[in-house]
């Protein structure tokens, strides 16, 4: 079923085409085409439905108007001589006829080729319609996919701005990363160096005389408190170390011990006797005190 569409109802108007005609031409009944014209016109809907009836009453009447008048001209003939009247009526009787059949043919074929090229009109006027309002949206997606690419060439452009500048500050941070890390490693060697001269100088040197005194020789001065050394003092005579030393040079062992094992800082431990310094490391390295 073709579509009836706005041009399609002006071109009929403008060749005359009655609602009879579009009916059979669009196979839709009276009701149902008076329904498309108001679907299409709504307000202007009676106005348009009087101009395809005026229309069609004025294109009639053209055509019958013409038609009387052909049958007129051929009707009239120019005054003869009185002589043969009554043979040039006959042959006038005879050839009005012929003359008016042949308008009529003529006129018929004129509307059927009219109402032809009227329907070729129509008909192209709705194809060119419908490929136009193809044509329109075609070019309404294009408007939004060129609205979407220049959407997404933004976003890309300001990606790679973005992109730039935060390699450009990563950059500026790793070099001042290594800038820390250097410095790190050159803090590190130094305090170590720091380190290793405040053990050394916190380290405190006990000498142990053989009258049995124990002083401090070296290093920051600390309490030498021997607690402790009258308990070590039964284990320590047992030991195999001890068997050849005197009761003093055991007591002293025994106090220099807990000397060491009470001391808030390191020591180093010397020895007037050699005997006892080598005894005193023994039992240490056994792990009696």
């Amino acid at each position: 079923m073709l579509v009836l569409t706005p041009a399609d109802v002006k071109n009929g108007i403008k060749y005359g085409v009655g609602i009879d005609e579009f009916c059979t031409k669009y196979g839709c009944t009276t009701e149902e085409f008076e329904r498309r014209v108001r679907g299409m016109y709504h307000g202007k809907a009676d106005e348009i439905l009087g101009e395809i009836r005026a229309s069609e009453r004025k294109h009639r009447k053209d055509r019958s108007h013409l038609k009387s008048s052909k049958m007129k001209g051929a009707s009239a003939a120019p005054s003869e001589p009185p002589v043969d009247t009554e043979t040039k009526s006959d042959e006038t009787e005879q050839d009005a006829p012929t003359s008016v059949g042949g308008i009529e043919s003529e006129l018929e074929l004129l509307r059927a080729e009219e109402k032809s090229v009227s329907d070729k009109i129509m008909t192209e006027e709705n194809d060119y319609q419908l490929l136009l309002s193809h044509h329109k949206e075609h070019l309404s997606q294009l408007r939004e996919i060129q609205k979407e690419l220049i959407r997404v060439e933004q976003f890309f452009r300001a990606k790679s701005e973005e992109f730039k500048a935060i390699t450009t500050e990563d950059n500026q941070l790793v070099e001042s990363m290594n800038r820390i890390s250097e410095a790190r490693r050159a803090n590190v060697k130094t305090l170590e160096s720091i380190r290793e001269k405040i053990k050394i100088l916190e380290i405190v040197t006990l000498y142990a005389y053989d009258d049995g005194n124990i002083t401090i020789i070296d290093g920051p001065s600390m309490e030498l408190d021997d607690t402790g050394a009258d308990e070590h003092f039964p284990q320590l005579v047992a030991h195999p170390e001890c068997e050849n030393l005197t009761v003093r040079q055991i007591r002293l062992i025994a106090r220099m011990l807990c000397i060491v094992k009470n001391a808030t800082a390191p020591t180093e431990v010397l020895f007037d006797s050699e005997p006892v310094g080598k005894a005193y490391s023994q039992i240490v390295s056994t792990t009696i005190a």
